[in-house]
């Protein structure tokens, strides 16, 4: 999928762009995660203010290597991703039957959110949503894109299931 935004404004704005797609293996309640991000935005649980950013390294949110997605509370930003050679990363979710469903996306977007929604009719599914900037960058300016006059916004986000 290509998305792309245009400025069509005579002066510069402040751009953010989130892709919100909601992933499920066939038959699995609680699917592994795997992600290449080195870095996590901690936050309020209540109402999802961003804290710190912290190393994932030797805690619960490490997913560099598959493992389950079944923390008490996961909707979190991360970022620091390992980037291939054409500028690109993913997130990959597993299930039990060995069902994958696979996120690529471009290194316009730094972030990804990871969301594992608490909801019967949602059981077993993870939002894996990549991001431009982490959440609240319109207060933080952390990340925030400004879009020129006319300038064109373009990123690409591919999934594959296998």
């Amino acid at each position: 999928m290509k998305f792309s935004a245009r400025n069509t404004s005579i002066s510069r704005t402040p751009f953010g762009f989130a892709f919100h797609p909601y992933l499920k293996t066939p038959g699995d309640q609680s699917p592994a995660l795997r992600i290449t991000a080195k870095t996590v935005l901690l936050v309020d649980s209540e109402r999802l203010l961003p804290l710190e950013e912290a190393t994932v390294e030797g805690t619960e949110f490490d997913f560099r290597t598959s493992r389950k997605a079944n923390l008490e509370f996961l909707d979190h930003a991360f970022s620091d991703f390992d980037w291939d050679l054409e500028g690109k990363t993913f997130a990959q979710i597993s299930g039990a039957t060995g069902k994958r469903v696979s996120v690529t996306w471009d290194h316009i977007l730094p972030w990804i959110q990871i969301h594992r929604p608490n909801r019967p009719e949602l059981q077993g599914a993870l939002v894996v949503e990549p991001m431009t900037s982490p959440p609240d960058a319109f207060n933080s300016g952390r990340d925030v894109r400004v879009l020129e006059a006319n300038e064109i916004f373009e990123s690409k986000i591919q999934i594959n299931c296998s």
